[in-house]
């Protein structure tokens, strides 16, 4: 009898808890509280049936694709945009079912769908768009892979992924007249300020283009470049073309500077192909960081040389420009003909890296100036082990250099060398013949 009682008493608090239920329903139904309609276009089909009603939408173009979320109805609200503000089909020039969203928003209200072999480059640039546009923090990018052909990064884009689990991957080769400058990710005119970009996967289907060309372009008589921005936790694989390219202006008097940026834990594997690099340097850069980085390329052999270097930093050769104040600490330089190809440039500093499997560590020319390599490993990182000619550092052209406090291990074929009017200050370094 007792346990007939107990489960009598727990049918009843079922019975009264989806009473409950079906009285909130009926309640909110009857008080027109809460609607739903299956994808964002059904709102535009939807009249609102009292100012500030809300709507929840189950998904962009399907039902839990990501785009779901609550939409308000604005009587006055004139602004269109698709998956933010949407108008009603009645032709009213006013009243917009407007999204309720917080500090962010999401690739996926703009209909881009991970893992679909779809062109998602509309829906990641209406993101970046309207939150330039209207003010918000940051741009979220679910997991998964989305497919890209080239994006503007705009004046504070702040864009995030969840690194490995993120990935934005070329949709199509480069094409048209600018070819040569064509890129995943470019930046906007003039000078495009506090930019965050971390924890994405970058990945370029063997296409002939950069992943980040960042070149300042004026428009107007105002600065241009990107300043004050950070790149964190990137990885970058499988272009044909430079990795990143830093494009600064070819004089001072053009004001095209790139600059206060700094680039952590990016992890870079480029292509062998000629001339391409995994990072260049060109023109007006200055106060630059790289921390943690890695510069690699395709493993070579000694009869299958990975083309080109992997960091090449020069003047630029058509002005007087030169990138200046640049460091790179705790990076990682390999497989490659040359790690660090530096002509004309000033106050660069090389601490704390690793080199390995390369041809000729280091080349320096052109009148460098200020040029510090200090406390480095070099392992097998000269003539790729001793089977080939290839030097540690080779300075030339005029240039000013202190080489301090390397490890110079495994196999290698030379130390260093100079060219008379160079100048060179070697201390303390290790060289040690593998056995």
């Amino acid at each position: 009898v007792g346990s007939t009682v107990l489960g009598l008493q727990y049918l009843n608090l079922k019975i009264m808890k989806y009473l409950f239920y079906l009285l909130f329903l009926v309640s909110l139904t009857a008080n027109a509280q809460i609607r739903a309609v299956n994808i964002v276009d059904n709102l535009g089909y939807t009249l609102s049936q009292e100012p500030d009603e809300v709507v929840f939408v189950k998904g962009y173009a399907k039902p839990g694709d990501g785009g779901e979320g609550f939409f308000i109805f604005r009587p006055d609200e004139t602004k269109s945009y698709k998956g933010m503000f949407v108008p009603l089909r009645d032709g009213s020039s006013k009243g917009r079912w407007e999204r309720i969203r917080y500090d962010y928003v999401d690739i996926s209200f703009f209909g881009a769908m991970p893992n679909d072999n779809k062109d998602d480059t509309r829906a990641i640039q209406d993101a970046i768009d309207f939150a330039f546009q209207n003010g918000f923090p940051q741009i979220i990018i679910p997991v998964g892979t989305f497919l890209a052909d080239s994006l503007i990064i705009r004046n504070g884009t702040k864009m995030r992924g969840h690194y490995r689990g993120t990935i934005i991957k070329s949709f199509s080769e480069a094409k048209g007249p600018d070819k040569a400058k064509s890129a995943l990710l470019k930046i906007d005119t003039n000078a495009v300020t506090n930019v965050v970009i971390e924890n994405l996967s970058f990945f370029g289907n063997g296409h002939e283009k950069m992943c980040f060309y960042i070149e300042g372009v004026r428009k107007n008589d105002v600065h241009s470049g990107l300043w004050k921005s950070s790149f964190r936790n990137i990885e970058i694989r499988n272009f044909s073309s430079h990795s990143i390219y830093l494009k600064g202006g070819d004089s001072y008097a053009v004001n095209s500077p790139n600059q206060f940026i700094s680039f952590e834990s990016v992890r870079i594997k480029r292509n062998s192909m000629p001339g391409v690099n995994a990072l260049r340097i060109e023109g007006q850069n200055a106060q630059l960081s790289f921390l943690n980085c890695t510069m690699d390329s395709e493993r070579i052999e000694v009869n299958r040389p990975a083309t080109s270097w992997n960091v090449f930093i020069r003047r630029d050769p058509e002005g007087g420009a030169t990138p200046a104040i640049i460091k790179f600490d705790t990076c990682t330089i390999q497989n490659s003909i040359g790690a660090f190809d530096i002509y004309g440039a000033s106050n660069v500093s090389i601490e704390n890296c690793w080199f390995e499997n390369i041809k000729t560590s280091i080349r320096i020319g052109e009148a460098a100036k200020g040029i510090v390599v200090e406390n480095n490993r070099f392992a097998n990182a000269s003539g790729y082990g001793g089977l080939t000619e290839g030097y540690v550092i080779n300075v030339t052209g005029e240039s000013q250099v202190i080489f301090e406090r390397n490890l110079v291990a495994g196999k290698y074929s030379g130390l260093t060398i100079k060219e008379r009017g160079s100048k060179i200050h070697t201390s303390d370094n290790y060289p040690r013949q593998a056995n």
